[in-house]
């Protein structure tokens, strides 16, 4: 009898920390299933934005004129 009544004492005291733990988890379990939810449609708005603009850049360097810019600033 006295093991049964530690017993209950022992969960009731652990209810309210074990339930303020599940109520941690369960906001931490929301807050990243709405951060991966943004995460998937920006995906999906960037790409469907990729596929509706398709624009291709390309970066070229012009040697002639770095180096008429070198001896330019060499020569003043």
């Amino acid at each position: 009898m006295y093991f049964f009544k530690n017993a209950l004492i022992i969960i009731k005291r652990n209810m309210g920390r074990n339930i303020l733990l599940g109520i941690i988890i369960m906001v931490i379990s929301c807050a990243f299933a709405i951060l991966l939810s943004i995460r998937n449609s920006a995906n999906k708005i960037v790409k469907s934005y990729e596929s509706k603009n398709e624009i291709e850049v390309t970066i070229s360097l012009n040697r002639n004129r770095v180096m008429e810019d070198i001896t330019l600033d060499t020569e003043s």
